[in-house]
């Protein structure tokens, strides 16, 4: 599965059979796998800036003020790793919605 040099398309493309990429759900894990995708491609992402505006949005929601990583909050939000996996998928969608209203 070919994913192009766009955060939307990584996670379009890896939402559909996560286990494919990181073996289970587990936000821990997907956000691990997304860092070293981004690491890797950092200088050809094209939205790159959208990773940046979703924790700003995320610490905004749960009302954050710390500079703790959008994963490690919606972690601590849910009862689990395949919770937080499920439920930032669903923030992540929600997320698009209000930014392109």
């Amino acid at each position: 599965m070919q994913i192009e040099n766009n955060i939307q398309d990584f996670i379009g493309k890896t939402r559909i059979k996560p286990a494919l990429f990181i073996g289970e759900k587990s936000i821990t894990k997907y956000s691990a796998f997304m860092d070293g995708w981004i690491f890797d491609k950092r200088s050809d992402i094209a939205d790159i800036n959208l990773l940046r505006e979703f924790q700003d949005w995320i610490q905004q929601r749960f009302d954050i003020r710390t500079t703790h990583h959008w994963s490690q909050i919606i972690l601590f939000f849910s009862l689990n790793e395949q919770e937080a996996f499920d439920k930032f998928l669903s923030l992540w969608d929600q997320f698009l919605v209000e930014k392109n209203n």
